[in-house]
This record gives C-alpha cells, structure tokens and sequence, in this order.
C-alpha cells in the first residue's frame, strides 16, 4: 500500500475543512431563519380576496353618498414615540353621528408592529387616538370609519425620522 503524498494530505484535509464550514454555515443560516420566521401572508387572506369587489364597490358607494375621512388640518407628522391623531368623518361636509371609527397602524413589511387603536369622538365629526410609533421608517396607518353597516377606510403612509 502506497503512501500519500503530504500535499494530497493537506489537499483532502482542506476540502474536508471547506466542507465542516459549508455545514456549519448551513446549519447556522437555517437556525436563524427558523427563528426569525415571520408570516408573509394575512391569516384572513382568502375570506378578503372573497369579498374584495363588494368591498371596492361598498367604498365607492360610500363616496358617492358623500361620506368622508380627512385629517382636519393638514397630514400630521408621526415622530417616535406617543402622538396624538385626529381625523373628521364627514357626509356631504355635515359630521356623522353614532360612528365607531378605528386606526392601526402598520409597517408595510412585518406583522410584528401592527396594533389597532379606538377613536373617541370629540364632536362635530372629529375622532381623537394616541398612537405609539415604535420604530422609524414607513409606517400605514389605516382609518376605519363604520356608521350602521356601512364601512370606509382610508390608508395613509408615513415616515417616521429619527
């Protein structure tokens, strides 16, 4: 029986290393993912694909009638923190009485942050939240109005600085 060469020693013994790392590695990235792992979907995704056209045409409808929500000024600035959010829900400019109104606030790529808040109306339309931005960077906030079995929402995108 021959003896190898040192330099196919040292050849095996490297790929033999290369190979330990390769797994080692592998194992680490599973490990991490696994972790890590986040739902990519809504859990009430097909019972809202089901209903999307009658919830596009229940919104146009709601235009059409004259219902609305609008900031009362202009569009707030959210910072870190705790912030104070208005908005008016109006029909044909006169304020809805008897409205349970809703925000959440959301990140776009992650269901870790969301969290929804009640509105209380202050009168003449207006509906007051305090919302907690935890985070920076793009935020959705999402403003439900329902008056009877009517319902309108209206997104909103953000960004928060430093």
């Amino acid at each position: 029986m021959k003896k190898l060469d040192s330099s196919l020693k040292y050849a095996f013994s490297l790929i033999v290393l290369l190979f330990l790392a390769l797994f080692a590695a592998t194992w680490f990235t599973v490990k991490v993912s696994l972790q890590g792992h986040e739902k990519i979907v809504d859990p009430n995704y097909y019972e809202k694909g089901l209903n999307y056209e009658k919830a596009i045409a229940a919104k146009r409808e709601m235009h059409r009638q004259g219902y609305s929500l609008q900031f009362p000024e202009e569009k707030p600035e959210l910072r870190l923190g705790k912030n104070k959010i208005q908005i008016q829900f109006h029909k044909q400019n006169q304020a809805v009485a008897e409205a349970k109104l809703s925000v959440k606030l959301a990140r776009g790529a992650t269901y870790r942050f969301d969290k929804s808040y009640g509105m209380q109306s202050v009168g003449e339309g207006l509906h007051v939240s305090q919302v907690e931005v935890p985070a920076s960077g793009e935020w959705l906030m999402t403003f439900s109005a329902k008056h009877g079995e009517q319902m309108l929402e209206k997104v909103y995108r953000f960004v928060v600085k430093n």
